[in-house]
């Protein structure tokens, strides 16, 4: 009885143990085929997460079962489209990059910060800033207030507005600065972008202008007053004078001499300018050109006891110029070296030639001319003593028509002096 017990007993644990073992192992192949089932989609929900991020190099994984191996062909689907998008996209910002830096005009963008989110290279190199401000704000990039106040005044409306600003301590710079709004859903405002026209040029061709309006106005102002005073004396009865009147006729004569030289020389200057000057090139000898014009002054050296020195080296330069022009500016640099060198005086010309360029130079030992005149000396009208060029008939015209004649013959012009000590003015052409 005691033997069957035990092997009731026994027979009970094993079958026990039994049913807990197949139990366990039934738990353990569920817990498998579950794992392994969830394991695929942690590894589809792993990559999807990845294309989320931007990264494109995901290796999608290819589960054996059609549910799972359609899904993963969506995630690859998926991937290949946000792969063209991404490509079309940087296309496209490379263009629309292009675009921008290929604009003669200074474009800039700023969020509703006032932080500068875009320029482009002429924005730049308009405000020499050296390098890319995006990230700065407005005012520590440009430290411009009215471009801030533009800046303000764009945030509030919805249309495009159109200032002109001015920069710069030294040498101004002029804009015309055209902003608008950026708008985002429900009207929220999400920046500003500004673009920059540089009419610098404009500004000063127009002050250019008006000086030489009011320069030439004043020019021929004076002669035509006098002329008008002593018509005006004669008509009252100095007419019947004889002397009196053949002095106030010697006066007239000389100013309308003078108004009809300043006239030939504007227009001159003028179609200089306006690049209608007709340059002849041919080969011509410099020293009979140097002749020439010593020659025309003969009577005015004379009278001032002026000596001329002229001093060609080679003797035989030939230099291929227009001779006409050439001749005109040689006239001018010597009628110039003539009314500012005192009675006695001794002016110097010399030509030479090197592998390069012709040289012409002369030099006076006049008042020479003060430091601070040495930068405006080749303006028009401009003049470093008004009296002494009144009194003797100058324009203000003669060194700037030199300086326009010599640059058309892609040469240079400059002057040397030391005040009190007389001055020199040379000029180059190249050779070929």
């Amino acid at each position: 009885m005691l033997a069957i017990g035990s092997w009731i007993l026994y027979s009970t644990a094993m079958s026990w143990i039994t049913f807990i073992i197949l139990v366990l192992l039934m738990w353990a192949a569920f817990y498998w085929y579950y794992s392994r089932k969830q394991a695929r989609w942690i590894n589809l929900l792993s990559a999807i997460k990845d294309l989320s991020l931007g990264n494109m190099n995901i290796s999608v994984p290819r589960p054996d079962s059609k549910i799972h191996l359609e899904a993963a062909g969506y995630v690859d689907e998926i991937k290949g489209q946000l792969i063209r998008l991404r490509n079309q996209c940087s296309v496209e910002v490379s263009n629309l990059r292009g675009i921008l830096d290929s604009m003669t005009e200074g474009v800039m963008v700023v969020d509703s910060f006032g932080k500068i989110r875009l320029a482009n290279e002429q924005l730049v190199r308009l405000f020499g800033l050296g390098n890319d401000p995006k990230g700065q704000s407005l005012m520590e990039a440009l430290r411009n207030h009215a471009i801030y106040d533009v800046f303000q005044k764009a945030s509030k409306v919805g249309k495009v507005l159109g200032e002109e600003i001015t920069m710069g301590h030294g040498q101004e710079l002029f804009f015309e600065l055209n902003a608008l709004k950026l708008q985002g859903e429900g009207d929220q405002f999400k920046g500003v972008v500004f673009v920059f026209h540089d009419i610098t040029k404009i500004r000063r061709l127009e002050n250019v202008r008006k000086e030489f309006v009011t320069n030439a106005s004043h020019e021929l102002r004076t002669p035509l007053s006098i002329i008008k005073g002593y018509v005006e004396t004669l008509a009252d009865g100095a007419i019947d004078e004889p002397k009196t009147a053949r002095k106030f006729i010697g006066i007239m004569q000389k100013h309308t001499e003078r108004l009809a030289v300043l006239i030939e020389d504007m227009l001159e200057l003028s179609r200089i300018e306006s690049g209608r000057l007709d340059i002849r090139l041919e080969m011509v000898k410099v020293q009979p050109i140097l002749l020439r014009v010593i020659q025309s002054f003969h009577s005015l050296t004379d009278r001032k006891k002026i000596n001329i020195f002229s001093k060609a080296n080679p003797g035989n330069i030939e230099w291929k110029v227009d001779s006409n022009l050439i001749e005109r500016v040689i006239f001018n640099l010597v009628d110039n070296a003539i009314k500012y060198s005192p009675d006695g005086g001794e002016i110097r010309i010399e030509t030479t030639v090197n592998d390069r360029d012709f040289l012409f130079s002369i030099s006076d030992n006049g008042p020479g001319i003060p430091k601070e005149s040495m930068e405006h000396l080749f303006e028009r009208f401009y003049r470093v003593d008004k009296s002494r060029s009144n009194d003797s008939g100058g324009t203000g015209l003669g060194l700037s028509i030199a300086k326009h004649i010599i640059e058309n013959h892609k040469g240079r012009i400059w002057v040397e002096s030391t005040y009190g000590k007389g001055a020199a003015f040379s000029f180059t052409i190249p050779r070929s």
